[in-house]
């Protein structure tokens, strides 16, 4: 977390380094994120960057945290109003994170590279976060903690009860592509004509 000496600076300088940290993470995963990146475009010194986090670990996870922190602050009411059918929630929180984060692109792609992370220290280390946030989540939308295996089972219900009606996306747009047909993509968002 950040040093007093962080939380002390002016607005205007902690927004600047929290942004050239924002957009350099939602670049790159943690390992090819550039500190020198950071100070560059925040205008200080490397020096004075680690006056102000401990290291670029404790940068990285004080920017999950934070992004974290201002999407549950955003949507909480929002929450609050999701179905109570275990898979309904889950769609309907789905689509409410990929609302939030079309909306703010620089923290979904932090959050995505976040949980995408593979190399084993950092992995570990977001696991353990991950246990402590969803405890902390549990408190703030004040409702029971889920049970992880009893999910499972429910999502593994319903990708068998699916299973028969979902195919291979990338199989039937290679092969129309190879037999020249037009494609047509349709989602929630709208619909987009590709005549390739």
């Amino acid at each position: 977390m950040p040093t007093k000496l962080f939380t002390e600076l002016p607005e205007e300088k902690r927004a600047r380094i929290e942004k050239a940290a924002l957009e350099e993470f939602a670049a790159n995963r943690f390992d090819s994120a550039s500190t020198n990146t950071i100070v560059k475009n925040s205008n200080i010194s490397k020096g004075s960057l680690f006056k102000y986090f401990e290291n670029k670990e404790d940068l990285y996870f004080y920017l999950i945290d934070t992004a974290a922190a201002k999407m549950a602050q955003e949507t909480a009411a929002k929450v609050k109003e999701l179905p109570s059918d275990v898979f309904e929630r889950i769609k309907a929180y789905s689509e409410l994170e990929i609302s939030y984060y079309l909306a703010h692109p620089s923290e979904g792609k932090l959050m995505t590279n976040f949980a995408a992370e593979r190399d084993n220290e950092i992995a570990e280390k977001i696991a353990d976060v991950c246990v402590k946030k969803d405890i902390l989540l549990v408190n703030l939308y004040h409702s029971d903690p889920i049970d992880q295996k009893e999910l499972l089972k429910t999502l593994l219900e319903y990708r068998d009860m699916i299973a028969p009606y979902v195919g291979n996306v990338a199989e039937y747009l290679e092969k129309a592509v190879k037999e020249g047909k037009t494609i047509l993509l349709e989602g929630q968002l709208g619909t987009m004509k590709d005549p390739d």
